[in-house]
């Protein structure tokens, strides 16, 4: 399942109890490992937590008590490359871009050929690396590109960016909170109710809507300023004058084929289904 987490803390810097405590929240998404990263907004630096495992200890220092202005968090469970390799936040060579990823892209193989092609070289075989290479060639173009589902949160130091995305139909969720101190984001409300900027304020129309449909209606949530990402969209951050951008990358296809006979619709429906299954079936382990 896996979860992410993180904040931008717009003026000051706060203590890395809010990344922990945020982390901590969504620890039942990812037993089998978990890492942090923060930064003052020019410079980030890697961390291991209490939960990582021993190698990524060895590598990463475990994060204490420090402050900053951005912290990102992860929780792992292991689905596609179950090694070392694959553990987030994952960074660019040149770390000035970092990456935190929930959930699978299905075409990632696919993707990585072309990427290879354009001559990028990979470490790992996760579909993470493959995300972050992918924006570093196309930027959020990227979005369009991939199937699957996701939900993602990168820092670009190098653009001053910060960019969350949520996959089309919005099957892995994504949650944020804005005003004018702090965008605070994460897989689950939960989790962004642990950061010190939050007072939780109840949103009826949310409750509302949540009684009616047994669901709140993206973007709106139970809380006010806490918001759902909605699906096939991305939030571009600007790092330096807090200034944000929502973009939607794909719509529903509305456009009706004529002329199709029964027999011609119910096999290309039985093609797609087989395909679709068959992508989504590649990422698993035995």
């Amino acid at each position: 399942m896996c979860g992410i987490c993180g904040y931008y803390s717009f003026k000051n810097e706060i203590s890395s109890e809010n990344i922990l405590e945020m982390n901590n929240a969504i620890r039942h998404r990812g037993p089998d490992d978990e890492g942090f990263w923060i930064s003052d907004g020019l410079h980030g630096k890697p961390f291991s937590g209490n939960d990582s495992t021993p190698q990524i200890k060895e590598t990463f220092p475990v994060l204490n008590e420090t402050n900053s202005k951005i912290a990102l968090g992860f929780r792992r469970l292991s689905i596609v490359d179950l090694s070392e390799k694959g553990h987030q936040p994952m960074l660019s060579d040149d770390e000035k871009i970092t990456i935190t990823f929930n959930g699978e892209i299905y075409n990632f193989k696919k993707i990585r050929k072309e990427l290879e092609a354009l001559g990028y070289h990979f470490k790992s075989n996760s579909d993470t690396e493959v995300i972050l290479k992918s924006y570093k060639e196309w930027g959020t173009e990227m979005f369009a590109q991939f199937d699957g589902m996701f939900a993602i949160a990168l820092v670009d130091l190098e653009k001053q960016k910060l960019i969350l995305g949520r996959d089309r139909v919005g099957l892995k969720p994504l949650f944020y909170f804005k005003n004018e101190n702090a965008l605070v984001w994460a897989s689950e409300i939960k989790s962004i109710l642990k950061n010190e900027y939050i007072k939780p304020e109840i949103n009826w129309n949310g409750v509302y809507t949540n009684f009616l449909f047994q669901t709140t209606l993206a973007p709106e949530t139970c809380f006010q300023n806490i918001f759902s990402l909605e699906p096939a969209s991305f939030l571009l951050f600007d790092l330096n004058n807090f200034t944000s951008l929502k973009q939607f990358y794909w719509n529903f296809p509305t456009e009706k084929l004529k002329n199709v006979t029964e027999e011609e619709a119910v096999a290309k429906v039985d093609k797609l289904l087989s395909e679709s299954v068959e992508e989504q079936l590649l990422p698993m382990f035995p």
